[in-house]
């Protein structure tokens, strides 16, 4: 699999320029509070920093007063299902297989179960039908498609953002993937914005934001692609230097669209998935292999009936916006 650096397509910049890009947002404490722990988090560890700046480089859930729909998760384990795989058999000897999915951090939207856990109970995104639709093989069963992940760094440790981005870009790629494949399998035909995917890399003194796409190669093949986006240094504010106030800005907007216009898109797709296939009912309890006769095994009956989701596609995606190519120049590696 090559992740690939270029240009932005044309309608994904667009859509970067004028939803991601907005400054019309008002400024909240977040941006102040990373500034000023920034210092602190220079010496630290890499769980350290995490602890120090996850809670304002996100966003607050409804139950700390925050908002709704959304889960804010650390350490959350993506179905390898979805690991996009090597271009040839050459790639994957010399260079292995891709490695488990795990963001330190993953944004998405909140599942029923942990919506009605709270006491009142919150609102979930998606209701009970429609994750009945898509859990049966989703990316993972803690949220629901993630729109903003991170890869955090500790400079302590010496290791910095080239590698957090060859992590973001296996997960970015494989979300992306797992996207395409789901409007697919709903026979809708997304533009190159419903299923790119936005992350974060950050070692605990510069923020870098990311955006990830698939296209379609000569060959039918995907092509997974990451580009810079913008980054911020993590250090005081001031009237010249307004980077941190403008990078929380963009991250809100991110997740404005998403409980937004992508909620609305992704609903309308899973109103036409099909219902789940029932669950076949274990033999009754009491009943001894000896004792049970020949109707008893069922013999003529039917074989059950697999999710669409469950088989995996024969091609990694359709092409979402024809016309647009770069060429490679990096290989993704997993550290």
């Amino acid at each position: 699999m090559f992740i690939h650096r270029g240009d932005i397509p044309e309608t994904l910049q667009k859509h970067i320029d004028e939803v991601v890009m907005d400054m019309q947002k008002p400024t909240t404490p977040s941006a102040a509070r990373l500034a000023r722990n920034s210092r602190r988090t220079r010496g630290m560890n890499e769980l350290q920093g995490k602890e120090m700046l996850a809670r304002d480089l996100f966003f607050k859930t409804e139950i700390d007063d925050g908002e709704e729909l959304i889960q804010v998760l650390p350490e959350v384990m993506f179905d390898r299902h979805w690991l996009p795989a090597a271009p040839d058999k050459w790639v994957e000897r010399q260079y292995g297989a891709l490695e488990q999915l795990r963001p330190d951090h993953a944004v998405g939207y909140i599942t029923q179960q942990d919506a009605h856990s709270m006491n009142p109970h919150s609102k979930a995104a998606l209701e009970r039908i429609e994750e009945g639709k898509i859990t049966r093989h989703a990316l993972t069963t803690q949220l629901h498609f993630p729109f903003l992940t991170c890869q955090w760094k500790s400079q302590k440790s010496g290791e910095g953002h080239y590698h957090a981005s060859l992590q973001g870009a296996r997960d970015g790629a494989a979300i992306v993937r797992s996207l395409h494949d789901f409007y697919r399998t709903a026979q809708h035909s997304p533009s190159i914005v419903d299923t790119a995917h936005f992350s974060l890399t950050t070692d605990t003194d510069i923020v870098k934001l990311w955006v990830h796409w698939l296209e379609t190669n000569e060959n039918g093949g995907a092509d997974y692609h990451m580009e810079l986006v913008n980054q911020a240094f993590l250090r005081p504010l001031t009237p010249r230097d307004t980077g941190m106030v403008d990078m929380r800005k963009m991250l809100r907007n991110i997740l404005e669209y998403a409980v937004g216009a992508r909620l609305h898109n992704i609903k309308a797709a899973i109103a036409s998935l099909p219902l789940p296939p029932p669950r076949t009912r274990s033999p009754k309890r009491g009943l001894s292999r000896k004792s049970m006769t020949s109707s008893d095994t069922m013999p003529n009956a039917a074989k059950s009936v697999r999710h669409p989701l469950a088989a995996a596609p024969k091609f990694d995606a359709q092409p979402p916006m024809p016309g647009y190519s770069s060429l490679p120049l990096k290989r993704l590696r997993e550290e």
